[in-house]
């Protein structure tokens, strides 16, 4: 009867040694319960994925932007650029469009005609000898100094071309300016004053060879 007792408590014990859980064999060899790797963990935490995973297409997104936003800032500082230039320029344009029509207006004239001045020096340069002494005579009598410098006018009606026109008299009468009109005027000058000139020409004491001198300058010079 002691032996079939020892015997069954000797089978009990194996039976329950058989019956030990997991969670106790698990302690039993890595030291640590179950209850432990749980809370080990973070409840609800999703599983971690490594740095590289889904960084990628962000990284191109990001890039992309950053190049659209800054391509659209350089087309608004261009165009800002183009429109301020634009207004300066329509600013502009009126008075620049009105110095080239003046200029060229200016141009034409100056290329077309030259001044008075410009064309009695060069009819005067190519007096003959005679007439040259004539207009000597007539510079040196002061005649000039009412005249012109080159007989192309002033206060007093001009040389050039006066010889062989037709002259409007004060009185409103015409006459052709001959050679016995210019020598009346030369010796008389108050006889018949030219319209539109209230000058009064002084009486010049001149030999009639001096007289005879300046009429044929004045021929020279005349109409043509």
């Amino acid at each position: 009867m002691t032996r079939a007792t020892a015997k069954t408590s000797t089978d009990v014990g194996h039976i329950d040694a058989g019956h030990i859980d997991a969670g106790q064999l698990q302690t039993s060899r890595t030291g640590r319960s179950p209850d432990a790797f749980e809370r080990s963990a973070p409840q609800g935490s999703a599983p971690q994925r490594s740095a590289s995973q889904g960084s990628a297409p962000r990284g191109w997104a990001g890039a992309a932007s950053d190049v659209t936003a800054q391509s659209t800032e350089r087309h608004e500082r261009a165009t800002r650029k183009r429109s301020g230039t634009s207004r300066h320029i329509s600013r502009w344009l009126p008075v620049l469009t009105s110095v080239l029509i003046v200029g060229a207006l200016i141009a034409g004239c100056g290329g077309s005609d030259n001044s008075p001045a410009d064309t009695a020096a060069a009819t005067t340069a190519k007096l003959s000898p005679a007439a040259q002494e004539g207009f000597d005579v007539a510079q040196r009598s002061g005649c000039t100094s009412c005249h012109g410098p080159q007989g192309q006018g002033g206060v007093a009606p001009p040389f050039i071309g006066l010889a062989g026109s037709d002259v409007t008299l004060a009185d409103g009468t015409t006459v052709i300016a001959d050679d016995a009109y210019l020598e009346r005027s030369i010796k008389e000058p108050q006889a018949q004053m030219v319209d539109g000139y209230n000058i009064q020409m002084p009486t010049i004491s001149l030999s009639d060879g001096d007289v005879d001198k300046i009429v044929t300058y004045l021929d020279a010079v005349g109409a043509k």
